[in-house]
């Protein structure tokens, strides 16, 4: 088996080793927080993190009729046993 169709093969793996906790309000008006983290590994990505946390921020304001606009995020990259996380905190505008 060649690598490169090994690699695709991985690709759903690495894909769906993302997590994250639903957005939560933080305790200031309009405002939330939301945690994305990828644990594939050592093929952990901080970069696919960010993106599930802000994927949940977006579904978030959308079930609201709103759109999503980002406050400030809190970013720990991989290290020794601790996946990468996003933290992002962010609002629904209308």
């Amino acid at each position: 088996m060649n690598k490169i169709y090994c690699c695709l093969l991985l690709l759903p793996v690495i894909a769906s080793c993302t997590s994250h906790i639903a957005a939560v309000p933080t305790g200031k008006e309009g405002e939330f927080v939301v945690v994305g983290r990828n644990m594939a590994g050592p093929l952990s990505s901080l970069k696919l993190a960010q993106q599930e946390a802000i994927k949940t921020a977006i579904e978030t304001c959308n079930k609201m009729g709103k759109s999503y606009k980002k406050l400030y995020a809190i970013d720990r990259p991989m290290a020794i046993a601790q996946a990468p996380e996003s933290t992002l905190y962010f609002t629904c505008v209308d």
